[in-house]
């Protein structure tokens, strides 16, 4: 069963002002890290839960997996493009 994506407000504010490529790129990552969190990115050594994950070449976004909830919290979203 897929996790359950859930924004963080300043999160979710970054996404309406991502050019097109870059909100298709960060659709097609959140997909992936939809059906497994494990699967994009990498973790934080301090805590695994915490990952950042790249899309679009000059995107990163920042999410943390509660396992037991089976839902990734996305906090941050980061375009440098």
């Amino acid at each position: 069963m897929p996790y359950r994506v859930i924004f963080h407000i300043a999160a979710s504010s970054a996404i309406p002002g991502l050019p097109a490529e870059a909100g298709r790129a960060l659709f097609e990552t959140l997909t992936r890290i939809r059906r497994d969190p494990h699967s994009a990115g990498s973790s934080d050594p301090d805590d695994p839960a915490h990952r950042h994950a790249v899309f679009g070449g000059s995107g990163v976004l920042a999410y943390r997996i509660n396992e037991e909830a089976e839902f990734v919290h996305v906090y941050q979203i980061t375009w440098a493009g």
